[in-house]
């Protein structure tokens, strides 16, 4: 029988305990500082990135503006060549018979494209038009004068050069009296008559009339252009005889009809001028 105090004696050693590599304490590196003024890299980099934004902004906030945008030149067409300089045609317009100048519608033809260029000649008969360079005749009409066409009389216009250029007029109505005596003439509201004198024509045109129950017309008022190149009004008939200049004008007798459609009046008056009477 074995006593507990018979075993043999067994020696228990412990085991050293293991340490968990995970509980391990960490330890922090330190930053990475400047060896020279011991300041942290990172926060240098921050400090340089920020300097050169000032710098910047500085350099925008300082630079001189520049001068102001000009207006751009216009553009320009390729190939199509400047205007040509102009030429001018200075146009007379005289009576055949008396050599007194004429008021007249004239008109320049050219030659090459059939052209027109029209102009009213002042009172004294003169008209200055500017064209193209190149080759025209004229056109010229007149009331009481039979129409000029002078497309067999061409001529040549050039740059900044002056043409001179005399029309004629041939009346169609016959001379009046040279040295006073009497003319009957008939007018009527649509077609002017024109009465030659030595100084030059009158061309009387008739503007209205006066009516009266029973008896028609028995005034009228013309309009008459003289030979000086003035345009007066005078009236004939009960009113009393008409003068303008060195002539006389009578009213003899008078017409008047209405258009049944449109109801335009119409006149006519036969007058009796007299030059120097």
């Amino acid at each position: 029988m074995l006593l507990i105090g018979d075993f043999p004696q067994t020696i228990i050693s412990k085991k050293p305990k293991m340490t968990n590599k995970k509980e391990k304490s960490k330890t922090a590196k330190p930053a990475a500082r400047c060896k020279i003024c011991g300041v942290d890299k990172k926060m240098m980099a921050l400090i340089a990135i920020a300097v050169v934004a000032i710098a910047v902004i500085a350099v925008v906030l300082l630079m001189p503006k520049g001068a102001p945008a000009r207006n751009p030149a216009p553009p320009t067409s390729p190939g199509i060549p400047p205007a040509p300089a102009h030429g001018t045609i200075a146009v007379q317009v005289r009576d055949s018979a008396t050599g007194a100048s004429l008021e007249a519608t004239v008109v320049v033809m050219s030659a090459a494209d059939d052209l027109a260029v029209a102009s009213q000649s002042s009172a004294s008969g003169q008209a200055t038009i500017l064209v193209s360079p190149g080759n025209y005749y004229l056109k010229a009409s007149a009331a009481g004068y039979a129409s000029f066409d002078g497309i067999n009389s061409t001529f040549s216009v050039t740059a900044q050069g002056t043409t001179q250029q005399t029309i004629r007029l041939e009346p169609t109505i016959s001379p009046g009296p040279v040295s006073g005596g009497l003319s009957v003439k008939t007018l009527t509201s649509s077609e002017p008559v024109v009465y030659p004198t030595p100084e030059g024509n009158y061309v009387l045109s008739l503007m209205g009339a006066q009516t009266i129950e029973g008896m028609g017309v028995v005034d009228v008022t013309l309009e008459v252009a003289t030979p000086d190149g003035s345009i007066e009004q005078i009236t004939a008939g009960i009113s009393g005889i008409g003068v303008v200049g060195d002539m006389t004008v009578t009213f003899l007798n008078g017409t008047s009809a209405s258009d049944v459609i449109t109801g335009e009046q119409s006149f006519s008056a036969q007058l009796e001028l007299c030059y120097k009477c």
